[in-house]
């Protein structure tokens, strides 16, 4: 056993605003992905707009370790792509001595035993952290480097292993969003009344587009033909009336089949005649007017669990005639050619989209007999269900592929995922020749100063 310290060496630290005309690579928090464990985003900079924090000249086969908010896991190797980029302060970087294998490194720095470990020791409430010694400090435990090959080489046979299941998984959850809006498609255009007709028309295998054509006994109408009451606007009450009286639905509160309940809504101070004006019944549809166009027009059904509750000004609400029901309404404007309708005449701002109560009125809805409204709506619910399931599933196994990597992990440097040969160089013997190293390493800084007079042309030559 020994200490990070004991088997890393000193970085060389540059400022790169004595070049400033240079363009150099800068790595810092921002730069990694903490789910992959790698750099996806540096920036290219010319040294005059180098930031104060950009000092770390990283090399091949380093490891950079977030010291703020240790346990997000800002953890990634630096590859040849990367040799000579920068790296922020915020980093400490873990350059292996000879004898320690990289990677082996890394791996250690992402172990629940090293990140859990530096994470008690934070300091600081708005910006916890360490700071490089800590790290340092750290206990890490070296095995013979011949064993370090074969450590570093089960755990990537394992990682890639997990990876070719976490890309599957992958495949498998974008499948199903897929499935999920042809299934919707299909049900607004009569095709998921009769698997036949579906089989028959698009193939067994998947879903396809639909085409314009309707069912003959169906019939195309405008919306506000078939409101008996509305579109209206909501409720408008200053921030300071919030946080007391009756609960509001707001566009945060829900999303297209899905929506909080009455208690978990914030309270607003709305009058007794607001309430009477805004108040929500079962069955009411409720349309965002105001959002990103990403989020607009999305839509609900009241269901009891909402009723009573007052809207908001940037929705509004409707209710529909006998021939039409709540449910397959919200089906139809939640469907890519009820949106297409409910949206075309959006009008776009900066940061956000609007549509108004004509827009609304004038949405084109493909209306079939009740009856099959309401057997569209329970096929969908049934379809829907059973797609919900299979994605429950693909996040369990997705999440316990995760745990499955700490485990691997522990088990690397617990001795238990190679067998040790005794015919390996003792580490003992390793750690010998890298206090050697160490002790002649001594033309660097470490990560706590600055090489003097060091320009950034002459260190990256």
């Amino acid at each position: 056993m020994a200490t990070v310290g004991d088997v890393t060496l000193p970085v060389t630290f540059v400022d790169p605003k004595v070049a400033p005309g240079e363009v150099f690579t800068y790595v810092d928090i921002g730069s990694i992905d903490n789910r992959s464990n790698r750099i996806v985003d540096p920036k290219s900079l010319r040294g005059r707009d180098a930031p104060s924090r950009a000092r770390q000249l990283l090399q091949t086969g380093d490891t950079v370790f977030s010291t703020v908010r240790t346990y997000l896991r800002n953890i990634a190797f630096v590859d040849a792509s990367l040799s000579g980029s920068i790296g922020s302060t915020g980093f400490s970087v873990l350059r292996p001595a000879d004898g320690v294998n990289p990677r082996l490194l890394h791996y250690y720095a992402r172990t629940n035993a090293f990140v859990d470990g530096l994470s008690a020791q934070m300091r600081g409430t708005s910006y916890p952290a360490v700071v490089d010694s800590q790290v340092r400090a750290m206990a890490i435990p070296v095995p013979p480097s011949a064993e370090q090959e074969r450590i570093v080489g089960a755990i990537e046979d394992q990682f890639s292993r997990l990876d070719a299941g976490a890309a599957a998984l992958e495949r498998v959850g974008r499948n199903i969003k897929r499935l999920r809006a042809a299934v919707l498609e299909a049900a607004v255009t009569g095709l998921l009344l009769n698997d036949a007709r579906v089989t028959e028309k698009w193939g067994a295998s998947a879903f396809g587009a639909p085409t314009g054509e309707l069912p003959a006994h169906w019939r195309w109408a405008e919306l506000g033909d078939l409101i008996v009451e509305g579109p209206q606007n909501g409720l408008y009450l200053p921030a300071s009336q919030y946080g007391r009286g009756t609960a509001i639905l707001r566009i945060a509160d829900f999303q297209d089949g899905w929506a909080q309940r009455r208690d978990a809504l914030q309270l607003v101070a709305a009058s007794a005649a607001d309430v009477i004006t805004f108040e929500l019944e079962v069955g009411d549809i409720v349309i965002n007017r105001v959002n990103s166009m990403t989020h607009l027009g999305k839509c609900l059904v009241v269901t009891p669990s909402l009723a009573g509750a007052v809207f908001e000004s940037n929705m509004m609400r409707l209710r529909t005639s006998d021939e039409l029901t709540g449910k397959y309404l919200a089906l139809y404007l939640q469907s890519n050619r009820g949106r297409s309708q409910l949206l075309k005449n959006a009008k776009q701002a900066v940061n956000q989209a609007s549509i108004n109560q004509n827009d609304v009125r004038r949405c084109r809805i493909a209306v079939p007999p009740l009856h099959e409204q309401k057997a569209i709506i329970s096929i969908h619910e049934t379809v829907s269900a059973d797609l919900s399931s299979v994605a429950a599933v693909v996040r369990l196994t997705g999440d316990r592929a995760s745990s499955l990597r700490s485990t691997i992990l522990a088990a690397a440097f617990s001795g238990e995922l190679v067998l040790q040969d005794p015919k390996d160089e003792p580490a003992s013997v390793l750690l010998e020749r890298v206090v050697s190293e160490r002790a002649s390493s001594n033309g660097h800084k470490t990560a706590g100063g600055r090489k003097s007079g060091t320009r950034l042309t002459k260190v990256l030559a």
